[in-house]
């Protein structure tokens, strides 16, 4: 009787926990960046993309050492803050929620001043 009970709590408390389904990593393909070149500075923005609605949007300069987060709208677009990149910069991207512990994988892009990023895998 005492294992019926015990199984039945297994079973139980299992069945309520939500599993967590991770972040897509982020598309660049969906993203598009404005370059200032005087001040050596670009702004990314991002369509509307359902599985990152709510999300943050990191994205780190690996020659400079800076990023910068954004929080993409409820439909999943976003615009960063300016941050400094040179044409051919390399990026480090990535996202993820609030309360949440895992992060999507990251994903290594090219800064192209002709107003794209462009993945280097």
């Amino acid at each position: 009787m005492n294992k019926v009970l015990h199984l039945l709590f297994v079973v139980v408390v299992g069945g309520c926990v939500t599993p967590v389904i991770p972040l897509p990593p982020p598309n660049p393909s969906l993203m598009s960046l404005t370059a200032d070149t005087n001040k050596g500075e670009i702004v990314i923005s991002g369509k509307a993309s359902d599985p990152h609605s709510d999300a943050l949007y990191y994205f780190y300069n690996l020659r400079t050492g800076y990023g910068t987060i954004a929080l993409a709208q409820p439909d999943g677009s976003f615009t960063t803050q300016p941050l400094e990149a040179k044409d051919g910069d390399k990026l480090d991207l990535w996202t993820s929620r609030f309360g949440e512990d895992e992060p999507s994988s990251v994903v290594r892009v090219i800064v192209r001043y002709s107003g794209s990023l462009e993945r280097t895998d």
